[in-house]
């Protein structure tokens, strides 16, 4: 495994999120071996985060990648989920998405996973915003 930049200023850590977002992705890919299609965008844009925000992104990320694996392909329907962190007027935006087949309505208020990524993303002091019209879409915007 791979350590992404981590870079120590007096006032406190930070990481370049894109470089750990895209190690990210290449150990999901390789943890998966053809269980699904696990697909990085992004990572272009310098996007340096203090660690705390780092980490609790990564979790979230990690959550919906999970929960994406566990119940948007069923019987071994092939699917595709992407990850993608990018800057956004005067903040962050990370998005999961999959081709799956989505969030039914009555799910999104009960399920732990869902549960976690709220406390995250509340931590963060984002806010959350989810979409199932084609497959699921996880958007987290968030300050930086």
């Amino acid at each position: 495994m791979t350590v992404a930049t981590i870079v120590d200023s007096p006032d406190q850590q930070t990481i370049d999120f894109d470089e750990y977002l895209a190690m990210f992705c290449a150990e999901l890919r390789e943890a998966l071996a053809g269980d699904g299609e696990v697909v990085c965008a992004g990572g272009r844009e310098g996007l340096t985060l203090d660690a705390s925000r780092a980490v609790n992104l990564a979790l979230i990320a990690s959550e919906a990648v999970t929960n994406a694996l566990k119940h948007a392909f069923p019987d071994g329907r092939p699917g595709k989920i992407s990850v993608e962190c990018r800057r956004q007027s005067g903040g962050g935006l990370l998005e999961v998405s999959d081709s799956g087949i989505g969030i039914k309505r009555d799910t999104r208020e009960d399920a732990m996973g869902l549960k976690l990524i709220r406390t995250l993303v509340k931590g963060i002091g984002g806010k959350l915003r989810i979409d199932s019209t084609e497959g699921t879409r996880l958007q987290v915007s968030f300050p930086l």
